[in-house]
């Protein structure tokens, strides 16, 4: 990746696939769609992507190398954005995750630089504008324009420009599909607040609950005690004073026993 832009080399020029450094990824879609333990596992496991043990990471899906391409750009363009607003100074939370809008698969590639920092520097920069694909379909770079129009035809024109409407096709695609997983993230962020407001909910009605309860087994324990006074009791006053003592702990039981 850190290669991308360098000027290309005979072989690569006699191949005419300079432009937009295809050969690069044609080794890409080559990685990407060939069996291997690098990708075919999981590699990081914590709370956030147990949500992606479902996947069968060993299903090949064969993206061409345009594909690829554009779903890289979106990526890092997505990290760097969460990255951005991660090491905003006003931010104090350390969870990366809380600034990726729900996308796993940008929290993944951070777990992935993590893992291997020298990588950083390379991610988090710009593609070379001479990788880029312009408007007309063709590199910014003059050595790989002048191969590109060395070797083109009308023909081949022609395919160029078909080349870039499916290219922009797929980068339309994966914007709407983006804009779905947003609000997807979106749907079940309110699911959970919802969930989380309905447990503090519950859980503040068992406690009022248990404090009436506790209200009501001291009335009676009191009444209990009074009760057992009062048979001993000889004064005419202090009897009079107990039974009265005993009617309001009895109306307040009654209370506390409708509010349960």
């Amino acid at each position: 990746m850190a290669q991308l832009g360098n000027a290309a080399d005979r072989f690569e020029l006699d191949t005419g696939k300079t432009c937009n450094n295809q050969l690069f990824w044609e080794g890409i879609q080559e990685a990407f769609t060939s069996p291997s333990e690098l990708i075919d596992n999981l590699h990081f496991d914590d709370e956030v992507l147990s949500d992606l043990h479902h996947i069968n990471f060993m299903r090949i899906v064969n993206h061409d190398w345009r594909k690829l391409y554009v779903m890289w750009k979106n990526l890092n363009r997505e990290y760097k954005a969460a990255l951005g607003r991660y090491m905003m100074s006003r931010n104090h939370s350390s969870n990366f995750f809380d600034f990726c809008h729900g996308c796993l698969d940008v929290y993944y590639l951070q777990k992935h630089l993590e893992a291997k920092p020298n990588l950083n520097a390379t991610v988090a920069a710009d593609l070379p504008e001479e990788v880029c694909i312009n408007s007309t379909g063709r590199p910014a770079s003059r050595l790989s324009s002048t191969s590109c129009s060395s070797t083109s035809t009308a023909t081949n024109r022609k395919g160029d420009k078909s080349e870039v409407i499916d290219l922009l096709h797929d980068m339309q695609a994966d914007r709407d599909n983006k804009k779905t997983k947003d609000a997807h993230w979106r749907e079940k962020e309110d699911l959970r607040l919802e969930k989380e407001e309905e447990c503090r909910d519950r859980d503040n009605a068992r406690k009022e609950e248990e404090h009436l309860y506790g209200q009501w087994e001291c009335a009676r324990l009191n009444i209990q005690q009074l009760s057992a006074a009062l048979s001993m009791e000889t004064k005419e006053l202090l009897k009079q004073d107990i039974q009265s003592n005993i009617i309001t702990l009895l109306n307040r039981k009654k209370m506390l026993a409708n509010k349960l």
